[in-house]
C-alpha cells in the first residue's frame, strides 16, 4: 500500500544541515500522524458502532429495574419529541444493554453512553457519538434526539409505546418499539 524507502530517508537526512534535520522530523510525524488518521477514518461503520469508547458511560452489573423494565431486547425508534413529530423516513434509535449501557443510531452517527433505571426514573450519562457529516435535516434531526437526552427523569412504556417525560412529567420524546 506504501512504498517507503527507509535507507533513501536516511541518505537524505545525512545531506540536511541540522535545522533542516528538525523541519523534515516534524514533516515526516505530521505524515505519519495524518495517514493513521485517515486509516481510523476507513473503520466500517459496523466496527465503529459495536465499539464500546472508554468515555461512554457503563454500570458493571444489571440494576434489576433495568432488567424487569421491559427495555431490554428492544431496539425503540424515536416518532415524536415536546415540539413536535420526528421527521420522516430519518431514525434516531436507542437500545438499552444489561450493562446499563444505551446506543443506537442519531438519524446517521452512531451513539453510545449510560443509563441509570430506578423504578420508573430514568436517567442517562453522558453521550458519545461518531461525527460523520450528513444531509442538514438528518443533522438538525440528530441534534434534537441527543440535546433532549438529558431531560430525561421518568419512563413509561405501554403499548410498545417508550415515553420518556422531564422532571415536571412533560413529554420528552416518544419512542415505539422497532418491528
Amino acid at each position: 500500500m506504501f512504498d517507503i524507502d527507509v535507507d533513501r530517508i536516511r541518505r537524505q537526512q545525512r545531506r540536511m544541515n541540522p535545522s533542516d534535520k528538525q523541519g523534515f522530523t516534524y514533516l515526516m510525524f505530521g505524515a505519519v500522524a495524518a495517514a493513521a488518521i485517515a486509516l481510523a477514518g476507513c473503520a466500517s461503520e459496523s466496527e465503529t458502532a459495536s465499539e464500546s469508547p472508554p468515555s461512554a458511560e457503563k454500570a458493571a452489573e444489571p440494576g434489576p429495574d433495568l432488567a424487569a423494565s421491559g427495555l431490554l431486547g428492544a431496539e425503540w425508534r424515536a416518532v415524536a419529541y415536546a415540539d413536535g413529530p420526528a421527521l420522516k423516513g430519518v431514525y434516531n434509535t436507542m437500545t438499552f444493554e444489561a450493562d446499563g449501557s444505551v446506543g443506537g443510531r442519531a438519524a446517521c452517527n452512531a451513539w453510545r453512553g449510560g443509563a441509570e433505571v430506578t423504578g420508573d426514573q430514568m436517567s442517562f450519562g453522558n453521550a458519545i457519538s461518531t461525527m460523520m457529516a450528513c444531509p442538514e435535516a438528518a443533522m438538525i434531526s440528530e441534534r434534537r434526539f441527543l440535546s433532549q437526552l438529558p431531560n430525561v427523569r421518568s419512563y413509561k412504556i405501554e403499548n410498545n409505546v417508550l415515553t420518556l417525560n422531564n422532571a415536571a412529567g412533560g413529554l420528552v420524546m416518544r419512542l415505539e418499539r422497532s418491528p
